[in-house]
Parts: C-alpha cells; structure tokens; sequence
C-alpha cells in the first residue's frame, strides 16, 4: 500500500490524451487525502506545448492558493 498523499494536489489531463485514458485520471482521486483538483483542457498528452498559456495559470494559481499549506 502507498502512502497517503497529502500534498495539495492539481491533476491537469487533455480530454484528447491517447497515452493516460480517463479511467486512470478519474480513479487518482481516490489515493489523495489533501486538497485534490482535477483540471481538464481540450488538448493531448503534451499539454505544455499545446496549451502552454492554460497549463501556466492553472499551476500558478494552484502554487498561489497552497504556498502556506505544509
């Protein structure tokens, strides 16, 4: 069994994804016990590439609104 996972956690999954399928992003929510957002964008795997601008805001407002949770 893994550990609990209590960090304050953002999933960021494109909707057209063919390597990770959606089961696998549903089921993650189940091993996190801290804060857990799931954010999906109409992209593929390489989400950084396509949708650079939305991956970036969504990561720093995530590091925004945790930075004083341990």
């Amino acid at each position: 069994m893994l550990a609990e996972i209590i960090t304050p956690t953002i999933l960021i999954w494109g909707e057209k994804d063919m390597a990770i399928g959606y089961q696998s992003i549903k089921d993650t929510q189940q091993f996190m016990k801290g804060s857990y957002q799931l954010e999906t964008l109409k992209a593929g795997h390489w989400l950084i590439q396509e949708k650079f601008e939305s991956v970036s805001k969504l990561i720093l407002l995530h590091l925004n609104n945790n930075k004083n949770r341990n």
